[in-house]
């Protein structure tokens, strides 16, 4: 689309736009015309001069010659539809020449009762299709939350085995120990050497 600049038009209209105005706060306009093409804003004051603002409300007239296009949508009473105008005027060194005049105008529509239908169709659509999405994603985290309850059991089970096993090597270990002790006859170096506590 390109780039292009703000104008205002404060002079008279050849079509009572007052939508344009509520809508936007003024009758701003969109133009790829003007010098710059910078977004910049330029206004078309009540006496038909063209001027280009320079700071916040401090305005510089603008001594450009040609046609200046300009354009803005506005929407319905639902603001969901849009209508468009259009307008060309001719500036000869920054002053209006001439009238503004029309070149499209086309007002908004409100929808239908079958387009309305069939946005609120579109919309349960989406809506099933979220809570479809939801509840995929609620089924994988329960079933996430169950495989891991069923490793922290199978974990928790392994790990008392375990513990079981070392307590009873301990055990079995603890009464070698003794038996050596009170049955055999070794003594404390003896039992270093093998690797025994002498107690």
């Amino acid at each position: 689309m390109g780039m292009f600049d703000y104008i205002e038009v404060l002079c008279e209209l050849p079509l009572e736009v007052s939508a344009v105005e509520e809508y936007w706060g003024g009758l701003f306009f969109q133009t790829k015309d003007t010098p710059k093409q910078l977004m910049s804003n330029y206004r078309v004051d009540t006496q038909g001069y063209l001027e280009e603002r320079v700071e916040t409300n401090v305005y510089e007239r603008c001594y450009f010659s040609g046609d200046i296009t300009f354009y803005q949508s506005y929407p319905n009473k639902l603001k969901d539809l849009c209508g468009w105008l259009e307008f060309r005027a001719l500036f000869y060194k920054g002053t209006l020449v001439g009238e503004v005049h029309l070149v499209e105008h086309t007002s908004p529509r409100d929808r239908t009762e079958k387009e309305k239908l069939e946005i609120w169709e579109r919309k349960q659509e989406v809506k099933n299709n979220q809570e479809k999405r939801l509840q995929k994603k609620m089924d994988i985290i329960k079933e996430a939350k169950t495989n891991l309850q069923s490793l922290q059991a199978a974990s928790g089970y392994i790990y008392d085995k375990m513990l079981a096993e070392i307590k009873q090597k301990k055990e079995s270990h603890t009464e070698e120990l003794i038996f050596d002790y009170v049955f055999n006859d070794f003594g404390d170096e003896e039992r270093i050497k093998t690797g025994l506590n002498p107690f």
